[in-house]
């Protein structure tokens, strides 16, 4: 987690430096270990640098390529060094920065050496021979980018607070994703919260020159390969030998490695690895952290304790059931960005600890629900690999639970590729869920989120519903929207957060795996709960509850002052909810949080982001 910040003239006037310091002293938090401009005429690149890896300790940015003039800015870490040094035919160097390996990628393919590249990266790379900014985002977008463009001006940064320095950037609210936001419905991977100011969607590049604006996808997912083996068992194995590698780029390190653990399969997975690999380098062994809630519900304690017998590690236990809602203001203030969710913010007493420890680097387990949880749609992968005994032997399980159920599944799996994509259209927006009642009738229509919504579900353009998962994950802004979310918390604390489950390798391998093999008789993450899997203990292995937070949602509700009906809302006035029913919702939140009736649900997400706007409104008009 570093910083970067940029000005480009297409115009060619020359930059001014004042404009590119307001942007590097919002940034500052951004690179404790020291914030660089470079100005050359109509480019000034700034870089905001956190050391994280051994090659960062010497690494300067802004960097000029002594041979072609090429200049870069980025926040990045490279995975794949070795498979790039060999490709690139250059001697290898544990002291080449990752930001200079880019550099010879580039040089060697072009913008065609993108898909070469393993990590988390987001990066800005000039090009004086062909006088064009490139700008690049990882796969899953890790890493943040923003960006404000006109026909003469292109500006760019970590986080929008950078935008906003410059003095031709106009701040006013963008109804269309406020509406995804009041919706929980995040479609859109490229628009913000601000009119004119943009992300560059994740797994594309951007060109920017006097002749525009173009964006480029490098990469997708390759829906045509497929994994076929004969045993469950061997999944696994595939699994755990790339899970190897993921982790293993991610223990790259200059400071003490930090994992946090939540007693679920996907941490408990990243610790065992981890520890394996440390261990059999005789490396000290990862500093674990776990939250604790004694007495209430959602505590882990036995699963975390599980992990730390059944790898002989200490855990360091953080008592979280007493934390306090940050105040909200302050935050929108710091980021221009709504305040945390709940159950983000719960974990501020952990990062507390990991960041006095002296660490920089944080592994969690992000990602593992996503790449491994499933569909629930097997059946057409079950009939094409003519999987029979296991079909007949799900249907049998599914009906035991619901037949009715289990034969619209079987049904809409089977025929669904069938469906004329008009047909397709019309049965998703029947069945799309109901806006929340305190939503203007007159903003729904004015922002155009119906269609927003119905353009960007998955169900009308998959050919096998048991991608859906990926798919949606990808082609939605829901995912992206969380990733830049945790970025921005862990910077505040100058902390990078890296998730081995986000590794490419493993979103490819979990693509190209039957749906069957995800989620069978009610087995989700089949390929984790494997006996081939030693990472796991058997109590976790077997586990198949998830921890409830929505506590956290409630102790939010509890805390938000906006009670009376005399004070008017400023997202009532200006017309994007109707406050009594608002306030009503709430209420009803509040009284069920204070009796012990507080339950998890999508009307929890809906109301906390309508407090987020609110506050956000309040603080950025």
């Amino acid at each position: 987690m570093s910083g970067i910040f940029g000005i480009y003239h297409s115009d060619n006037r020359p930059i001014n430096p004042s404009h590119l310091q307001g942007m590097a002293k919002s940034s500052a938090h951004r690179g404790p270990d020291g914030t660089n401009t470079l100005i050359q005429e109509h480019i000034g690149f700034g870089h905001s640098m956190l050391h994280t890896t051994p090659e960062s300790l010497t690494e300067i940015l802004p960097h000029t390529d002594s041979e072609t003039g090429l200049v870069i800015t980025a926040d990045a870490r490279i995975d794949n060094r070795e498979e790039l040094f060999n490709k690139l035919g250059i001697r290898q160097s544990s002291s080449l920065p990752d930001s200079q390996l880019i550099i010879y990628t580039y040089k060697k393919w072009g913008v065609d050496g993108f898909l070469h590249l393993l990590g988390d990266f987001a990066f800005a790379l000039w090009d004086p021979l062909k006088q064009q900014l490139i700008c690049v985002r990882d796969y899953i977008g890790v890493k943040p980018f923003y960006y404000h463009f006109t026909p003469e001006q292109f500006l760019f940064s970590s986080e929008i607070k950078q935008l906003a320095e410059h003095p031709d950037v106009i701040l006013s609210p963008n109804e269309g994703m406020v509406a995804e936001y009041l919706f929980f419905s995040f479609c859109s991977k490229t628009e913000t919260l601000f009119q004119g100011i943009n992300r560059l969607s994740p797994g594309h590049y951007l060109t920017v020159s006097h002749q525009g604006l173009t964006s480029h996808r490098y990469w997708s997912f390759n829906s045509t390969k497929q994994i076929y083996y004969k045993k469950s068992e061997d999944y696994t194995n595939h699994f755990l030998e790339i899970f190897n590698k993921s982790v293993t780029s991610r223990l790259r390190s200059s400071t003490p490695i930090s994992i946090e653990l939540s007693g679920g399969l996907d941490s408990s997975c990243v610790v065992g690895m981890a520890h394996n690999i440390l261990r059999l380098k005789n490396k000290p062994a990862p500093v674990v952290y776990g939250m604790v809630f004694p007495g209430l519900p959602f505590d882990e304690s036995l699963y975390i304790l599980a992990v730390s017998k059944e790898h002989n590690i200490s855990v360091n236990l953080i008592d979280s059931q007493h934390f306090n809602e940050p105040q909200w203001q302050k935050q929108v203030h710091k980021t221009y960005e709504p305040p945390d969710i709940p159950n983000i913010s719960m974990r501020n007493a952990l990062i507390k600890q990991v960041t006095n420890s002296g660490s920089r680097i944080l592994l969690s387990g992000i990602g593992g629900d996503e790449w491994f949880s499933g569909s629930g749609f097997p059946y057409l992968d079950l009939l094409k690999n003519k999987r029979y005994p296991a079909l007949f032997s799900h249907l049998r399980y599914s009906f035991s639970q619901n037949q009715l159920h289990t034969i619209k599944r079987f049904l809409f799996n089977i025929l669904w590729p069938l469906v004329p994509h008009a047909i397709r259209r019309n049965l998703c927006n029947k069945n799309n869920k109901l806006f929340p009642a305190w939503i203007s009738p007159v903003f729904v229509n004015r922002s155009n989120i119906r269609e927003k919504i119905l353009l960007s579900d998955q169900r009308t353009t998959s050919s096998n519903l048991g991608n859906l998962l990926q798919n949606t994950i990808i082609a939605m802004g829901t995912h992206t929207f969380f990733l830049e979310t945790m970025d921005r918390y862990h910077a505040i604390a100058k902390l990078e957060y890296r998730s081995p489950f986000l590794d490419r390798r493993i979103a490819e391998f979990s693509f190209s795996v039957p749906e069957y093999e995800h989620n069978l008789q009610g087995e989700i993450k089949k390929i984790l709960r494997q006996k081939q899997n030693h990472l796991l203990p058997e109590l976790i292995r077997k586990r198949q509850s998830k921890a409830d937070f929505s506590f956290f949602f409630g102790k939010a509700f509890d805390s938000y002052s906006l009670t009376e009906k005399s004070e008017k809302m400023l997202s009532s006035e200006v017309g994007w909810i109707e406050q009594d029913k608002f306030l009503s919702a709430l209420n009803d939140k509040q009284k069920a949080f204070k009796e012990n009736a507080f339950h998890r649900g999508n009307k929890n997400w809906e109301i906390w982001f309508a407090l987020a706007l609110e506050t956000w409104v309040k603080s950025t008009r």
